[in-house]
């Protein structure tokens, strides 16, 4: 937020906001579902536990893009976008296959902070491959998994962020 250009009033505006809808919200949610027996481990290891609480957190993704868009920069938005469609896109793999959403995820967000530094941060990529065998040794997900994982997560920042010509 403090890197994308924004302008204090913006910052001002958003800082709460994003902090409510995309902290607060899905951590409640999280252990509203946990606790209610809906997800039975904190991993949400069976599939079709996942669809109800990733459909929420899609939702409530969205609705905090929408407001990004009418009150940050279009930089904030493309970066605030990109968590959104990585969020759906975990949803709708989940429906019907398996892959490595953390893996998608460390590996998206190391891109991003490294777009946003000038890629001058490649050090942080060293996490995908501990996190890749954290997965498959924990028997979380196999090899495909991981790797299918890894590299939607570098194609969804890298493919929104071609897409309004930033890189």
């Amino acid at each position: 937020i403090f890197n994308s250009g924004l302008s204090s009033q913006q910052i001002k505006i958003l800082l709460p906001i994003l902090l409510i809808l995309d902290v607060i919200v899905p951590i409640c949610l999280f252990f509203l579902f946990l606790t209610k027996g809906k997800i039975s481990d904190i991993d949400v290891t069976k599939r079709h536990q996942r669809h109800q609480l990733f459909g929420l957190l899609t939702l409530i993704l969205l609705i905090s893009t929408l407001i990004v868009f009418f009150v940050g920069n279009n930089l904030f938005f493309v970066l605030h976008l990109i968590a959104f469609v990585t969020a759906l896109t975990i949803f709708l793999v989940t429906l019907r296959f398996k892959i490595s959403g953390h893996l998608l995820i460390n590996t998206g967000s190391a891109f991003v902070i490294n777009y946003l530094f000038d890629f001058r941060l490649l050090w942080l990529f060293v996490i995908v491959p501990v996190v890749a065998f954290a997965r498959m040794y924990l028997k979380k997900h196999t090899v495909f998994e991981v790797v299918m994982g890894g590299l939607v997560g570098l194609l969804i920042p890298y493919l929104i962020l071609k897409l309004f010509k930033l890189i």
